[in-house]
């Protein structure tokens, strides 16, 4: 009898706590990005010019990447994860761990 009386409190507890807490979704998540800042809710919103923090690296400003003398970036990629044999983890666990988790 204690224990349903306990678990009853408990639920109604828990009732009030997340009816007082109460989020209007539709304000805080849009399809637009805006309101994901609560103080500056037009941060990251679509149809937005970011603040860039650094110079474009780009000679045309748009895609072709600055400098003629630029590496591939498959080269690079395959440089810098290059592996000679395979590599077994030390908790022998499968490559389905990390593609599932």
């Amino acid at each position: 009898m204690q224990r349903r009386l306990l678990l009853i409190s408990a639920l109604l507890n828990f009732g009030l706590l997340v009816s007082a807490q109460t989020i209007d979704v539709q304000t805080v998540r849009t399809y637009d990005g805006s309101h994901n800042n609560l103080e500056n809710p037009e941060w990251g919103a679509a149809h937005t010019n970011l603040r860039l923090s650094t110079q474009v690296g780009y000679t045309d400003l748009i895609d072709d990447p600055a400098g003629p003398d630029r590496p591939n970036p498959r080269r690079v990629s395959n440089s810098l994860f290059a592996q000679d044999s395979p590599l077994s983890d030390p908790l022998e666990l499968s490559d389905f761990t990390w593609i599932f988790g």
